[in-house]
């Protein structure tokens, strides 16, 4: 906790806003970073190999290679950040020169309200966004429609450090509207990926998408409320997999 953002900087910046927030052991191989630079806001859920106390190490190296990035560098495009982190991890690790292939899944987004557009980049992790007006659903490639008002931004098939570092791709930054009402969704994989349920089967990225389009009209915090209930109904008496990280973030207006 000594690593991550204070939530109050979040919640003053982003006031309709969310972070469900589950390790599966005292530390966390997940984490979420936070930095504002004049108007522009990014925020960013990351996933990083393992959990426990090898994942809190990944975390760890992570945020602060983040905050570096932006606070010194004054780098705030999502792409950009990412191949920094890239880059970053494997002279952490001396990944070019041993055999650690640790990385991490991540998503970026930086949004500017003023403009009402965001940028998004993601390592392996998708964004979700759900419209407040369906007519604003965007029909350009690189969508997927889910529903009559979620689009899915699929990420690049590449993650931060791990393997082929010497064919490393540069990650792709992507601008969207951003619409009043309109709520962006960051997750790793803990969340679908927990057993439970009749049948203790996956919890899927399916339902988890239904279930965010079901609560997309309610306060940030009833979301939160009201998502943390179903992990803990459909995990049962089941043991937590995986770290879960959840952000919503709503365009307030």
């Amino acid at each position: 906790m000594a690593t991550l953002p204070y939530d109050e900087l979040i919640f003053k910046s982003l006031p309709e806003a969310f972070i469900n927030y589950q390790p599966k052991d005292i530390v966390s191989g997940d984490f979420y970073a936070f930095a504002q630079r004049g108007n522009k806001i990014l925020m960013a859920v990351a996933d990083c190999t393992g959990h426990g106390v090898p994942g809190a190490f990944m975390s760890m190296i992570g945020t602060n290679l983040f905050n570096q990035i932006i606070n010194e560098k004054g780098i705030t495009q999502p792409s950009l950040i990412l191949d920094e982190l890239d880059l970053g991890i494997e002279r952490a690790l001396k990944q070019d020169e041993s055999d650690n292939h640790d990385g991490m899944d991540i998503v970026i987004v930086c949004l500017d309200f003023e403009k009402n557009e965001f940028e998004m980049a993601g390592a392996n992790r998708p964004l979700w966004i759900v419209r407040a007006n369906p007519l604003n659903i965007n029909l350009n490639a690189g969508f997927e429609i889910y529903g009559d008002c979620m689009e899915i931004i699929r990420p690049d098939k590449h993650p931060i450090g791990g393997f082929n570092l010497s064919n490393r791709e540069k990650f792709t930054n992507r601008t969207f509207i951003f619409n009043k009402g309109d709520t962006l969704y960051l997750s790793t994989d803990g969340y679908s990926d927990q057993f439970g349920g009749p049948l203790g089967k996956k919890l899927l990225s399916k339902r988890l998408r239904d279930k965010l389009i079901s609560v997309s009209g309610f306060s940030m915090q009833k979301q939160q409320q009201k998502l943390e209930s179903f992990f803990d109904e459909w995990r049962g008496q089941l043991e937590q997999v995986d770290d879960v990280l959840l952000v919503g973030i709503k365009h307030q207006g």
